[in-house]
């Protein structure tokens, strides 16, 4: 039996260059492209918001359930309020019965149900799920949120705070990196990575199609 490959030296620069393509494919793709060039608004977001929500349920739910490895304990505190974030965004643009108004479309329960099957066997798909998730709300969401709130005025989240206790990005990629000492086979995390933006590209676009 072959060795297995040591450990890269930084798994979060290894998810940054093997999705990169992907990730500026996202942001040209569907509800986000729209947002982005200005040809959608805030009921939109709240809906994509909202279709990601079950990903985000779904991540949380299976860092918990590994939560004795000391992998996920490193990566675990970015993503687990996530879906709560989530809710009080949603709350704040669609109102208190967003749940009965915004749909869910396939994808996104299709997103939720492959963060779930990837890790039954293992909890190292999470950390591309967790590294795609987490950073990118973060760093794109903060890009949506502005242009919401110069764009829409009363209609933005600017009354929406986000928590003081979230993790920096080069916090979390340091997270990422720990985390990633305890791979020895960083393959399939890598593949998972893709998986992980390919499925929001999917909701991206099936949510433009909804709104």
């Amino acid at each position: 039996m072959p060795p297995c490959p040591p450990p890269i030296p930084s798994l979060a620069d290894a998810l940054r260059d093997r999705t990169k393509t992907l990730h500026a494919a996202a942001e040209r793709s569907g509800v986000l492209h729209a947002l982005v060039r200005g040809h959608a608004g805030p009921a939109a977001y709240a809906l994509y918001l909202r279709n990601l929500l079950p990903a985000y349920r779904a991540l949380a739910a299976r860092l918990k359930a590994y939560g004795a490895e000391p992998a996920v304990q490193l990566i675990a505190e970015g993503p687990n309020g996530q879906a709560a974030r989530l809710r009080r965004d949603i709350a704040a643009l669609a109102g208190a019965g967003w749940e009965r108004a915004l749909p869910l479309v396939p994808a996104a329960e299709a997103y939720a149900d492959r963060i779930v099957s990837c890790s039954a066997a293992s909890w190292g798909p999470l950390l591309a799920h967790a590294y795609t998730r987490y950073l990118g709300d973060l760093n794109g969401d903060a890009i949506l949120r502005r242009l919401l709130e110069k764009r829409h005025g009363a209609m933005s989240l600017a009354a929406v705070p986000r928590d003081r206790g979230r993790q920096s990005a080069s916090a979390y990629r340091q997270a990422i990196d720990m985390a990633g000492a305890f791979v020895t086979d960083p393959a399939p995390v890598l593949l998972e990575a893709e998986a992980a933006f390919r499925m929001t590209i999917t909701v991206s676009e099936a949510v433009q199609a909804a709104a």
